[in-house]
């Protein structure tokens, strides 16, 4: 998981709690399956965590000792059905170029329509009855 970027992080740990046998996974559960950094673990839960893909749960012995365990939200689940962090990635990549598209041929549009417009003008202006000028 090392060599993955932090997109297919977020994915692998995303498909890991939608996996069945994931529901209400530890830390520890995370970090012996994954083997990377605490850290990273914890960037990457706060991320799913504030997205509302996963879930955090405190539960607590009689013993009055708790422990935090996070189980996969539906949201989480048809997120990562449609395709996930990688597939949004994509959609905003899609959603820029086309942005950019339609700027350029705004742009373009306008242009064209201010130079014909001027053009018009000039146009009215030597056909007027005092210029004379021929073009």
């Amino acid at each position: 998981m090392k060599n993955l970027t932090a997109i297919e992080k977020l994915d692998s740990l995303l498909n890991y709690f939608c996996d069945e046998k994931s529901r209400g996974v530890t830390f520890t559960d995370i970090s012996k399956k994954f083997k990377i950094d605490d850290g990273l673990i914890r960037e990457i839960l706060d991320r799913l965590l504030t997205d509302g893909h996963v879930r955090e749960f405190v539960r607590t012995r009689k013993t009055g000792s708790a422990w935090n365990t996070y189980s996969i939200t539906f949201n989480g689940r048809t997120f990562h059905e449609v395709g996930g962090y990688k597939q949004q990635q994509k959609e905003k990549h899609i959603l820029t170029w086309n942005k950019r598209i339609q700027n350029t041929l705004l742009i373009g549009g306008t242009a064209a329509a201010g130079a014909y417009g001027i053009f018009e003008i000039l146009k009215w202006v030597f056909h007027h009855e005092h210029w004379k000028i021929p073009f």
